[in-house]
């Protein structure tokens, strides 16, 4: 697929479920589990696995409520959450590599002299380095740093302001519309929600 990158300045891209295929990356982390479940180790990766579920559920209560994290109470705390997902997810992350499409589109993007960056509702310099995508970005922007998670039009119009670039001049790339293409949308970017498969 060729972007379509006219009038663009910048931009941005989703990393979970964008820049790698969420159903392959959970269905081996499924089968960690199941192997885990049966070792000595069983006990500490239930606590483990209780904690990110924790903490998934808070931030779908967070987007419900239109992603203010601002007034909601971290329970898990980052470190704690990165730890656990580095030990869960980016082995998967470092095997499956990137979704079929996203290295050509990143260097179609960076042929074109348009800027790059991400815009993720989580910190993920830990995942694009798993990917081997590190580097490939001016800057990463993170909805639990800024504190809006999308769909929140708040968090595109932090990062426009901080890009100092208008918003109908960023091209956001996500995968889902109801996250990625509220939250664009509704601060005046451009965006284009991927189906499943390749870019």
């Amino acid at each position: 697929m060729r972007l379509d990158l006219e009038g663009i300045e910048v931009v941005s891209w989703d990393v979970d479920g964008t820049l790698y295929d969420m159903a392959d990356v959970r269905a081996r982390v499924g089968r960690a589990i199941r192997r885990s479940m049966l070792s000595l180790r069983a006990p500490a990766a239930a606590w483990e696995l209780m904690r990110l579920q924790h903490f998934r559920s808070e931030m779908q209560r967070v987007r419900r409520r239109g992603g203010d994290l601002r007034r909601s109470r971290h329970t898990v705390a980052r470190p704690q959450r990165l730890r656990i997902e580095e030990r869960w997810y980016l082995p998967s992350l470092r095997e499956l590599g990137p979704r079929q499409g996203v290295v050509q589109a990143l260097d179609q993007v960076a042929a074109a002299g348009v800027r790059q960056v991400v815009v993720s509702d989580y910190v993920s310099a830990h995942k694009l380095e798993a990917l081997g995508l590190s580097g490939r970005f001016e800057a990463l922007f993170s909805g639990e740093e800024l504190g809006w998670l999308k769909p929140a039009t708040e968090l595109f119009r932090r990062v426009a302001e901080e890009l100092a670039v208008a918003p109908e001049r960023i091209l956001h790339i996500g995968d889902r519309e109801d996250t990625d293409g509220l939250s664009a949308r509704g601060a005046g970017c451009r965006v284009l929600v991927l189906e499943d498969g390749p870019l």
